[in-house]
């Protein structure tokens, strides 16, 4: 059995970003609208073009917590769509 592959920078993960299983915590302090940053590996991608044509992707994120998935729209997969491959 081998170990999870966020185990090397897990402690990197504690201290800077959000764990997945606490963006959907009942009564948490996270809610809709909220800035969070989150960190993990992508499990699955699905690119896609919106009706003026620019790319976004709906992508699956999993952290030593849980997993969630994630939307990039035009504006933010222009800035960071080159690294999500």
């Amino acid at each position: 059995i081998s170990d999870h592959p966020l185990n090397p920078i897990a402690d990197y993960l504690r201290a800077n970003t959000v764990p997945i299983a606490r963006l959907s915590e009942p009564g948490g302090e996270i809610g809709d609208g909220s800035k969070v940053t989150i960190g993990g590996f992508i499990t699955t991608i699905n690119k896609r073009m919106d009706k003026n044509g620019r790319a976004w992707a709906i992508f699956g994120l999993e952290d030593l917590t849980g997993s969630t998935e994630v939307l990039a729209f035009a504006k933010s997969f222009e800035k960071c769509g080159d690294c999500i491959q």
